[in-house]
């Protein structure tokens, strides 16, 4: 797994809602995956969080 983070904190509300976020996709990533390799990335533009997880898995989404 590769994980990029800010140097840098937030309100504890932000990370707290960003932890759990990354814990349940990271779940999913481990579930239903089938992934060999995730990514977490946290980036911070004008001061607002962006959390990115993403893997090698098979996917499955369907946004219909």
């Amino acid at each position: 797994m590769t994980v990029t983070v800010p140097d840098r904190r937030f309100d504890t509300d932000v990370e707290v809602t960003a932890y759990f976020v990354c814990a349940e996709a990271l779940t999913n990533v481990a579930q239903y995956g089938h992934a060999t390799h995730a990514r977490v990335s946290i980036t911070v533009h004008r001061g607002e969080l962006t959390l990115d997880v993403s893997d090698d898995g098979i996917g499955g989404a369907d946004p219909a």
